[in-house]
């Protein structure tokens, strides 16, 4: 009767009657959580903000290509005039040179810069919430099967501390039973605080507290077949972002060689002569570009294109190489995973069955049945290591496509 409640409480705790999986499945998906990812991430957060500052400074690209004028009235007399002679100067700085075209263009390039940088984060954010989603599943299918491996021990230590009562087990076997137990509650407790903190990173990615029930198994995404990674290389955010930072290192240089040429002053005069009369004029104001020509400004400018335009083209190379390694890897772990559910885990579930039942009628020690059983989680433990391997896998090529494969 003990032993029943037990498992009942277990199987109620976790969550694994069928309706209870069922209502699962459908709570919080992957793709729920990366769509919150993308709105509140810091990562996310940070990369809108940069794109709105970027944007809001279109106002100052596109100021007029007229200066601010500037008003100078100044007078002068002498001993042998018998007045003052004043004469007042506007002038109107007006760019002739193309300088308003040339920074309203470097605006538009770091907007669309910014654009690409938050595609960028957004498909770094995706990968880090898939593989988090995915730490999740593992972890708690890590903390069920800690937890239903404790109360079969623990019930099983329980029976041996009846039956020794009785005279029908030795001391021995008490302290090996109750050494396994142990055992296992340890474990549960390790996976235990995985869980949590794996929640919590998830958490932190979805900008609140995740739900530590996702779906209702552990298992990564499959993947489409006839999947060329290839093709994605050219649309990796990554590289985009690389392409759009050279254009605007483009356009600023553009803009300082516009800025060389200092812009036309118009200058408009007017006074009053010595006698009382009326005088105008005009004119026109001009600065050389002879010993200062933004130099440091285009060299800067053009050394920045080169290294973004080197960076891309290593970037691609290795973009290629990482698609290529991830997409292998992960179809090898699937395989793996396969081999195990269809092979690994079965016999060790019948070998622990079958030393089970040899050990009720008498046949092998306790030892023999506990060394089975360990075989038995370890088989069930590493599928859940390649299961973790698969999902950062599927996050690496979440990251190089921009979106979920």
């Amino acid at each position: 009767m003990r032993l029943s409640r037990w498992f009942r409480a277990a199987f109620l705790v976790l969550g694994l009657l069928p309706a209870t999986r069922t209502a699962r499945a459908g709570h919080f998906t992957l793709e729920e959580a990366i769509r919150r990812a993308k709105e509140r991430s810091p990562a996310a957060v940070d990369a809108r903000g940069a794109l709105t500052s970027a944007e809001a400074s279109g106002a100052g690209a596109k100021v007029s290509a007229f200066g601010n004028p500037s008003l100078e009235v100044t007078g002068q007399t002498s001993r042998a005039t018998r007045d003052v002679n004043v004469i007042g100067s506007l002038y109107v700085p007006v760019e002739v040179s193309g300088q308003r075209g040339a920074r309203i263009s470097e605006w538009q390039k770091l907007v669309e810069w910014q654009g690409s940088v938050e595609a960028r984060v957004h498909a770094e954010v995706t990968a880090a919430t898939a593989f988090a989603y995915g730490g999740v599943l593992v972890a708690r299918a890590r903390l069920e099967q800690a937890t239903r491996a404790t109360v079969e021990t623990r019930a099983e230590a329980e029976a041996y501390t009846a039956r020794l009562a009785v005279g029908d087990a030795t001391a021995y076997d008490v302290s090996v039973v109750d050494s396994e137990y142990a055992r296992y509650r340890q474990l549960e407790v390790a996976a235990s605080a995985s869980l949590v903190q794996a929640v919590a990173r998830l958490s932190e990615l979805v900008g609140g507290e995740a739900p530590a029930e996702l779906a209702a198994e552990p298992e990564p995404p499959a993947l489409p077949e006839g999947l060329r990674v290839e093709e994605w290389i050219d649309r990796s955010p990554a590289l985009r972002a690389l392409g759009k930072e050279s254009r605007y290192w483009s356009s600023v240089r553009e803009r300082a060689e516009s800025d060389r040429s200092a812009p036309l002053v118009v200058i408009a005069t007017g006074g009053r002569g010595d006698y009382g009369e009326a005088r105008v004029g005009g004119g026109l104001g001009w600065s050389f570009p002879v010993f200062r020509r933004n130099q440091g400004d285009i060299a800067r400018a053009g050394a920045e294109r080169s290294r973004t335009e080197r960076v891309g083209v290593a970037l691609r190379a290795a973009l290629m190489q990482r698609a290529r390694g991830a997409l292998a890897a992960y179809r090898g772990l699937l395989t793996g995973i396969d081999e195990l559910d269809r092979t690994g885990i079965p016999a060790a579930e019948r070998a622990a069955a079958a030393v089970a039942a040899a050990q009720r009628a008498g046949k092998v020690e306790m030892i023999r049945v506990i060394i089975a059983r360990r075989d038995l989680a370890a088989a069930r433990a590493r599928r859940l290591d390649l299961v973790e391997v698969a999902w950062s896998a599927y996050a690496e090529l979440a990251s190089i496509r921009g979106e979920l494969p």
